[in-house]
C-alpha cells in the first residue's frame, strides 16, 4: 500500500472528508482507497494546495465522515501505473545520493512538492534541496539504492 495522504476534518454535511495529501498525483476519481483498512471510491474531488476535499461513494453524513478523521489514506500499488522514469516516493527516500565522480553527498530524507516538480530534500554534511528535473538526475538504481546527480556551482 502507498500512503497518499491523511484526513483531517469534515467538509459541509453530506460525508466529505479533507484530505492532506503527501502525492496528490495518486489520486483520481472513481479509483479505491483505503481508510483503516476500508475500501472506498471517490466521488467527487476537489483540489486546493496540498489538500483535497473528497467525497467517498461509501460515506453520506457528517457523521460517518467523522469515524474516519486523522486516518492515512492508502492506495495499492497494484492499483497504480507508473511512466517508466517515475518511482513511487516510498522508493526514493533514503537513497544514497552520489555525485558524477562518486562522491557521497547525503540520502533523499524528504519530497517536497511546491509546485510543478517535486524537490528532494538531501541530508550529508550539509542539508541542500535538488529539483527532481531530468537535468540534475543522471541517474537511479533502486537494486542499490542510490542516485546519481549532477550538480551546478551554488546548490550545496
Amino acid at each position: 500500500m502507498i500512503l497518499v495522504g491523511r484526513t483531517t476534518k469534515t467538509v459541509g454535511l453530506k460525508g466529505e472528508i479533507r484530505v492532506y495529501l503527501h502525492q496528490a498525483d495518486l489520486i483520481e476519481l472513481g479509483e479505491s482507497y483505503y481508510l483503516d483498512g476500508q475500501a472506498h471510491t471517490i466521488e467527487k474531488l476537489r483540489f486546493n494546495k496540498n489538500t483535497a476535499t473528497i467525497k467517498f461513494s461509501q460515506i453520506d453524513s457528517i457523521e460517518e465522515a467523522e469515524d474516519y478523521l486523522n486516518l492515512d489514506l492508502y492506495r495499492r500499488k497494484e492499483d497504480i501505473s507508473l511512466d517508466q522514469d517515475e518511482y513511487f516516493y516510498s522508493e526514493l527516500l533514503g537513497l544514497r545520493v552520489l555525485s558524477e565522480e562518486g562522491d557521497y553527498l547525503g540520502e533523499i530524507v524528504d519530497i517536497i512538492q511546491p509546485s510543478v516538480q517535486n524537490v528532494y530534500v538531501i541530508k550529508g554534511e550539509v542539508e541542500f534541496l535538488l529539483p527532481a528535473v531530468e537535468e540534475f538526475i543522471v541517474s537511479i538504481d533502486l537494486e542499490k539504492r542510490e542516485m546519481t546527480v549532477s550538480l551546478i556551482e551554488g546548490l550545496i
